[in-house]
């Protein structure tokens, strides 16, 4: 140190440092006083009989090593600077206190503790300078107890302990090994709604409000339930599979299920085999051509309607079989035997003629007259035929025994025929017959 020695008061005086309070000549006592220069100008200490302060806004330097063989023990300790060690810090005891304030920056090439550092409140934060800010660790208080987060000191980026053992991630979580956890929320968790996560509850239920993707198996032994839509193997339109939120299932390949198919929409596909398929005659399947056609071995039950080339329309050219098992078609039905135990056969018209089959003992035809039924022929299968008019008028008869009883006219009635045929014949009320030559 430079010395005053013979040296006058007016050129040393800046450099000697002095304590100055309220009261002069009075020392150091058991109050802080700040040290000035000869000049008046404070520094950076502030001392008593007890304590060292750097104050607030100044700066603890130390370039070399700081070393504390004891015990370094405060009620408070509070360091608004920055304390930058440019080699070791070296703690060989304990660090204790009831909170350590540090709003600036701790910096050194090292840090050894081979006691404990102690704190009942407050935070620990590790920073990577070369990252700017961000913390690498945070260890904190909360109003539950400690925790601690890895990451950045925002909101955005971290993966936090908490004191219940949950575990909060703002990133992806690589596991190598087995996780094990009563359950999981991930993006915020599940929501019901779309932009929301997925959660996994303690049941082991998964609900996502997006997609979930596997290159795996994927092996449930209860009930799935998802409110989206699911794609396996890319997804239809690609090669793989689609159930879509309104329940259709779309897939470019082969759709094999060994039960049964329930459906309360269409059943779209190129080709559908069902019970191993139709092959011939002594197969049990049925087969969905690519071309429309359908090949069964067995018997065909529908228990609605059912529509062919369009479906039955006034201007149409299609058929339709209703579940009352009415057909109306447009065209013409052929087939080389009609059986029906009761029941009708009629055109789609309001007005059409129709062939009843009351009963196995006879046929009827009638036509439409004034909104009823007239029957105009009835045959019974002994061989009785009755022919009548719309206005229910026999005309003519034939017995099961061959015999052919015509209607009766007078005399008068058959002069009032008009223009008749040569080889027509009428019956008199009188008994005779009369031939038109």
């Amino acid at each position: 140190m430079a010395s005053i020695k013979g040296q006058s008061i007016a050129g040393t005086y800046k450099d000697l440092l002095t304590i100055s309070g309220s009261i002069a000549n009075q020392g150091v006592t058991d109050t802080l006083k700040s040290i000035y220069d000869g000049n008046g100008t404070e520094s950076a200490i502030q001392l008593s009989t007890t304590t060292l302060k750097i104050p607030t806004g100044k700066t603890l330097d130390v370039s070399g090593t700081l070393s504390i063989s004891g015990t370094l023990s405060s009620v408070d300790a509070v360091l608004t600077g920055d304390l930058s060690v440019g080699d070791d810090l070296t703690v060989t005891d304990l660090i204790s206190g009831a909170s350590m304030v540090l709003t600036g920056s701790m910096s050194s090439a090292s840090i050894a503790v081979t006691g404990n550092i102690t704190n009942t409140d407050g935070y620990l934060i590790l920073n990577r300078s070369s990252t700017g800010s961000n913390s690498v660790l945070n260890v904190r208080q909360s109003s539950t107890g400690t925790i601690a987060e890895f990451g950045t000191d925002s909101a955005n980026d971290q993966i936090v302990f908490e004191v219940g053992g949950n575990i909060n991630m703002d990133g992806a979580l690589d596991v190598g090994g087995n996780m094990i956890s009563e359950s999981a929320t991930i993006g915020g968790g599940y929501t019901g709604s779309a932009g929301g996560g997925t959660a996994i509850t303690s049941a082991g239920n998964i609900q996502t409000d997006g997609f979930i993707y596997t290159i795996g198996n994927i092996t449930v032994g209860g009930t799935s339930t998802l409110t989206g839509e699911v794609q396996i193997g890319g997804g239809y339109g690609d090669s793989g599979v689609t159930i879509e939120t309104d329940g259709d299932i779309k897939a470019n390949g082969a759709l094999t299920l060994g039960g049964k198919i329930l459906s309360g929409g269409v059943l779209e596909g190129t080709s559908g085999i069902f019970g191993g398929g139709y092959i011939n005659s002594s197969s049990s399947g049925l087969t969905i051509l690519d071309t429309g056609d359908l090949l069964s071995n067995g018997i065909g039950k529908f228990y609605g309607g059912i529509e062919v080339g369009g479906g039955y329309a006034i201007s149409g050219s299609g058929l339709t079989i209703y579940d009352t098992g009415n057909i109306d078609t447009n065209g013409s039905i052929k087939c080389t035997q009609l059986k029906a135990s009761t029941g009708q056969i009629s055109t789609g018209t309001a007005t059409s003629p129709k062939v009843k089959i009351d009963n196995d003992d006879k046929v009827k035809l009638t036509v439409v007259k004034s909104g009823s039924d007239a029957e105009i022929l009835t045959v019974e299968k002994t061989g009785k035929a009755t022919f009548k008019d719309e206005d229910g008028d026999t005309k003519f008869t034939v017995k099961s025994d061959g015999r052919l009883k015509l209607k009766t006219l007078t005399a008068t009635q058959r002069d009032a025929i008009s223009s008749p045929e040569v080889g027509e014949m009428v019956v008199l009320t009188d008994g005779s017959v009369h031939f038109y030559k």
